[in-house]
């Protein structure tokens, strides 16, 4: 059980930062349906979590405060991103996702999807039902409540 585990570890740490170039890669040339990555990521972020403050934001994005808060100005004032006084402290504020900044996000996510498939598109039928059950397995480890749980408690 261990080879196994190291051996798909090894396969992760060596295929991770490859895809993540993938996904990249489009952004090099500019931005895509007028978002940059770093607001690209921001409207994922904002979409699982509404009403998140800005330090939610800088802190999940590795930004600091300041970078957070201008660009969060520029998406705000492109409509992408509206700014309210939190419901829970009201000193603090709340951003949440535009209609224009959901149909953006769609957008951008499509192009995004279309691109990778352009990676997979040489698989066999059963080589991309590989991938896809095996990315089913992974989503729920990976996602940010058990990746805690599973640095909390070692599993």
């Amino acid at each position: 059980m261990t080879d196994n585990l190291n051996r798909a570890a090894r396969e992760l740490l060596e295929v991770a930062p490859s895809i993540m170039r993938a996904i990249r890669h489009k952004w090099k040339n500019g931005p895509i349906c007028g978002v940059n990555n770093t607001q690209f990521r921001i409207l994922m972020f904002l979409q699982k979590k509404p009403g998140t403050s800005l330090l939610a934001v800088a802190r999940h994005l590795g930004l600091t405060s300041a970078t957070a808060s201008t660009t969060i100005d520029e998406m705000v004032t492109n409509n992408l991103v509206v700014r309210e006084p939190s419901t829970q402290d009201r000193r603090k504020i709340a951003l949440t996702l535009t209609t224009e900044g959901q149909h953006t996000l769609e957008e951008v996510f499509e192009h995004s999807r279309n691109h990778l498939a352009m990676y997979l598109s040489g698989l066999e039928i059963k080589e991309l039902e590989t991938v896809n059950q095996a990315l089913k397995l992974l989503k729920p480890l990976f996602a940010s409540s058990e990746r805690e749980k599973i640095i909390e408690h070692g599993r």
